[in-house]
């Protein structure tokens, strides 16, 4: 599993926010799940996030609510750990 932090966007205004991302696996069996910055909104896409991604364009195929916002790469990585 590798963690990250990516610059991105959330919101018909494009609000600039941290984006933290978890992958496990690779290439066509990878999975990243990831969050917005002070965000309880945790999903999980097929798709290769980049730098300046807009997360209301990425297509999810699960999500997870964890009990508090994430706000850090290591609490993302604690919450699908438990």
């Amino acid at each position: 599993m590798k963690t990250n932090t990516l610059r991105g966007t959330y919101g018909s205004h494009e609000t600039p926010t941290k984006v933290y991302t978890l992958t496990t696996g690779h290439g066509w069996h990878g999975v990243t799940w990831y969050v917005c910055h002070d965000s309880l909104n945790v999903n999980a896409t097929l798709e290769t996030l980049d730098d300046g991604v807009n997360v209301e364009l990425v297509g999810d195929v699960d999500c997870i609510t964890p009990q508090e916002p994430i706000t850090s790469e290591s609490e993302l990585y604690d919450l699908l750990n438990d």
